[in-house]
């Protein structure tokens, strides 16, 4: 947005100057257009910017409510019940991001097609058959009374807002306004959530693509949780339906390298000697910001500070006076495809146990801007939404958050929390998206749970299921609250997660699926194992570390391949290449933006993955195993397979086609092209011209000309998805950033007040609010700010005073008791 009106203001000085000195026409004409021009954007963007101070009418509070914004945009809420504190979250979250709110709920909901176009109805209709607002409103049903009073003071909030004030511009561009909110759209918006973290169909429709281009035998050994070959055979000669279709939907909606970082760590090993909490969720690149934050305080106690995802109450990730947490994905196993057989005479019966039963019919309307309404039949088996048919079998999607959950409950629970004990009984709530929970108390426990609804298969012990005839397979249930693995206060004095393999030895069921390489879990656990006196600027440190734990895994054994292959051959390496070669063989792997090493290694390891698989696959499917095929986890494991003397049915160690030529050509590919691109002085090479930051809008992707308004970046950056630092790329468009770290924060629970965090790229949706990208500069530089918890700095802040609807407000709000700190 500065950047426009810097544009647009430069040319009016040009103009201007032109004007004084040359006296003509044409330059006065300019000059009044370009004045005009920068009034009406002005005027356009700043109407709708909402004030900071002052006294409000909300309707429905019961008594006043004060909110205080720090210096960082962050609403500090002050309420005397929990009614009116949650309709006041709901206020002011929408006050910063309600068009985010409305969009989020428009794609859980299936309604994008009705203000952005045509374009979108195919992924309204895959939302659709999902059914994620159906799955809401039936969640709604298992909340009890007083949760629901929370849900819909915080959907009363929302609209009091909405029905007070002038519209964003994203509204005024796309010429409509939002609807009243309700109590379904926040749980459709968890549901939407859940949906980008909590699943792998789409890596078992790869895989059965996979088994019917290549066979059992050979599929089998890229997925070493899956069934065996014998198990798979029966997919070869199967007439899936709409394979390409569904696989190239998971493309669209697939979030590569999603994944989170948290550690706590013991007293014991801290400078304070009070534990220490750091959380760093990794998520999706995105303008506005994924997270909001806010500071609630309230009756009992209540006193927590946080972010959560614009649209759901209570605090997601954060930290009181008495614990914090930090959370990350579990990767978990939740969602299975049932190949269920078609009745051929009636298409909607399908074969159960021996039986025909006829399905569930849902007729949906998909409004489309500029076009016709599309309507679009779903059908629901007893197993899940129907997503493809054909003759004989169709393919429907099992999945634990399509049945009633009470995830924001949880979430609301656990804010209240004062120990341990509390917090890990209010979990149970917390259903959906599996998770792993890591927690830090005042009391010096520090602790680690699995946590979710994760199914229990009646085949396979727990292992990530065939996907079956329906009167042969079935779920046996859920694993047991009480039977989730935990730790609490390990002897080694610290827990940490980072999405890898958490399954405990022995333990008798899987965990997850799709679990990352454990290349950030390994480098976590290397700092802290050893470490002493830790304070809130050390794990800042190791939230930025950019160590590359994968290349220094496969460094060594991909040097001495490329060795062997040229004594197989009788090419020599080239000038360019031998110092290229020589600049990687002493690489530290640390992956800094100024660094040379690290653009190679990444073009060097995208071409070998390419020379191993893509010769083998065909374009099509090597591109559909980029994005659902884990291709890190498999060649990794493979190279290492065949670098130390194993067979692979995918590559030997020798011959022309075999690892050392393959690894060599990759290498000479590598140089040859950032030669071409950065020239042929390897050393002047850089990563952070490759390995790009951008925040962008989503207006942007259809608007152009609206770029220099709402879109950020692009930043150079460090890092990668395999180092703490996560800067994860799409394997489809290398190397630009499409996950980081959304959210930072590291708390002291000795000094809570001294707390740490960021959140990218700011806390404001406006593109007009100082506070729409004030946080992107630190996050570059690897540093967090220092976060407002101190009630008595937050009171001599600027206050918005709201008050109930049938009280009159005095020019003071009345003076009220609230915690306070020493």
């Amino acid at each position: 947005m500065l950047r426009l009106f810097a544009a647009t203001g430069l040319l009016m000085v040009i103009s201007t100057a032109l004007m004084i000195f040359t006296g003509g026409l044409l330059f006065r004409v300019l000059t009044v257009i370009l004045a005009a021009v920068i009034l009406a954007l002005y005027g356009f963007f700043w109407w709708s910017l909402p004030r900071r101070t002052g006294n409000v009418r909300v309707p429905g509070l019961t008594e006043p409510v004060d909110v205080h914004f720090d210096d960082r945009g962050v609403p500090h809420i002050y309420a005397r019940n929990l009614h009116d504190l949650y309709l006041a979250q709901g206020y002011v979250t929408a006050r910063d991001r309600l068009w985010a709110m409305d969009l989020d709920r428009r794609a859980a909901c299936g309604s994008l097609s009705e203000v952005l176009g045509a374009k979108l109805v195919d992924v309204d209709k895959h939302f659709r058959t999902l059914g994620l607002r159906r799955a809401a409103e039936a969640s709604l049903n298992a909340y009890s009374p007083e949760e629901r009073q929370y849900l819909d003071a915080y959907a009363a909030g929302i609209n009091a807002w909405m029905s007070e004030h002038k519209p964003g511009p994203e509204f005024t561009l796309l010429r409509y306004r939002p609807q009243p909110w309700t109590p379904v759209d926040t749980l459709a918006i968890g549901k939407f959530a859940a949906y980008g973290l909590g699943g792998n169909w789409d890596t078992e429709l790869f895989r059965a693509k996979l088994v019917q281009t290549v066979g059992a035998e050979k599929a089998a050994e890229l997925f070493w949780l899956a069934p065996d070959a014998e198990e798979l055979k029966f997919l070869e000669d199967l007439p899936l339906p709409n394979l390409d279709r569904l696989l190239a939907i998971a493309a669209q909606s697939t979030n590569e390298s999603v994944g989170s970082n948290n550690w706590a760590v013991a007293g014991s090993k801290t400078y304070s000697g009070a534990p220490l909490l750091a959380s760093d969720p990794h998520l999706p690149v995105r303008n506005p910001a994924v997270w909001y934050q806010t500071h609630l305080v309230g009756p009992d106690g209540l006193d927590v500070i946080g972010v959560t995802f614009p649209g759901i109450p209570g605090i997601m990730i954060g930290h009181g006076r008495d614990m914090a947490w930090g959370v990350t994905n579990l990767n978990p196993d939740v969602q299975d495809i049932f190949v269920e057989k078609v009745n051929p005479a009636t298409p909607d019966l399908f074969l159960y146990r021996g039986a025909w039963e006829k399905a569930t019919h849902f007729r949906e309307e998909i409004k489309v801007r500029g076009g016709q309404t599309v309507v679009h039949e779903v059908m629901v088996t007893r197993h899940g939404p129907v997503i493809a048919r054909g003759d004989k079998v169709a393919l429907s999607l099992c999945w634990t958050a399509l049945e009633p959950t009470t995830d924001i409950a949880g979430c609301m629970a656990y804010c209240r929390a004062r120990s341990w004990p509390e917090f890990r009984s209010a979990l149970q709530k917390y259903q959906v998206p599996a998770q792993n929970f890591v927690f830090a108390g005042r009391d010096g426990t520090i602790a680690w749970r699995a946590n979710g609804r994760i199914p229990i298969r009646r085949k396979g012990d727990g292992q990530a299921p065939v996907p079956g005839w329906t009167g042969e397979y079935d779920w046996a249930g859920y694993i047991p609250f009480e039977q989730l693995p935990e730790t609490v206060n390990p002897p080694e004095g610290f827990v940490a997660t980072a999405n890898h393999d958490v399954t405990p030895s022995g333990y008798p069921f899987h965990l997850g699926s799709s679990w990352s390489a454990h290349y950030r879990h390994q480098r976590i656990f290397e700092r802290l194992r050893g470490a002493a006196d830790l304070t809130v600027e050390k794990l800042e440190e190791l939230q930025a570390d950019c160590v590359n734990l994968q290349a220094r895994t496969l460094l060594q054994a991909l040097l001495s391949l490329v060795h062997e292959g040229l004594r197989s051959g009788t090419q020599s390496l080239t000038e360019l290449e031998k110092q290229a070669l020589l600049m990687i063989s002493g690489w530290d792997c640390s992956e800094l933006p100024g660094a040379a090493e690290p653009v190679l290694w990444h073009h060097w390891y995208q071409f070998l993955t390419e020379g191993i698989f893509r010769p083998q696959m065909g374009l099509a499917l090597y591109d559909q195993f980029l994005v659902s095929g884990m291709p890190a986890q498999v060649t990794d494991r493979l190279i290492l397979q065949v670098a130390e003397g194993g067979d692979s049915r995918w590559i030997s160690r020798e011959g022309s086609d075999g690892l050392a030529c393959t690894t060599l050509r990759a290498f000479r590919r590598a140089v040859a092209l950032m030669a071409a691109k950065q020239g042929s002085h390897p050393e002047r090479w850089r990563w952070g011209r490759e390995h790009t930051l951008r925040y962008e809008h989503p207006l942007t992707l259809g608007a152009k000309f609206l770029r220099p308004i709402f879109n950020l970046g692009p930043f150079p950056v460090g890092g990668s998805a395999t180092t703490v630092n996560n800067q994860g790329y799409s394997q489809l468009n290398p190397f630009r950033v499409t996950i980081a770290a959304s959210w930072r924060q590291v708390v002291d629970l000795g000094r809570p007040e001294e707390s740490r965090d960021i959140l990218t790229p700011g806390q404001s949706g406006h593109p007009c609010s100082p506070h729409h990208a004030d946080q992107v500069h630190a996050y570059l530089k690897g540093e967090n700010q220092p976060q407002l918890f101190r009630h008595s700095v937050i009171r001599d802040l600027p206050r918005l005073s709201l008050h109930p609807d049938t009280k009159c407000p005095d020019t003071k709000c009345p003076d009220t008791k609230y915690p306070d700190t020493k």
